[in-house]
């Protein structure tokens, strides 16, 4: 039995719901919660920042968030 490679497990998304998606991620991201970032990672996903170690779980997602709350306290993201 082969395994699927990731690109076969993606879903498609329509163009409206990639910015819906962008627009309320990137108010996560300005509003200062890094409980509210987490949210939008998968319960088990993980993140890497310029390839360094990943960040686990979404309580690792909320404290990377939290480490650029405390670096850029004004951080502010304008999506385009």
């Amino acid at each position: 039995m082969q395994k699927a490679s990731a690109a076969a497990l993606l879903l498609p998304i329509s163009l409206d719901a990639a910015q819906i998606l962008a627009t309320a991620c990137t108010a996560a991201w300005n509003s200062g919660s890094s409980a509210a970032v987490a949210r939008y990672c998968a319960p088990t996903g993980q993140i890497a920042i310029n390839g360094g170690q990943p960040w686990h779980d979404r309580d690792g997602v909320a404290a990377m968030a939290g480490g650029f709350f405390a670096d850029v306290p004004d951080l502010n993201l304008n999506p385009t």
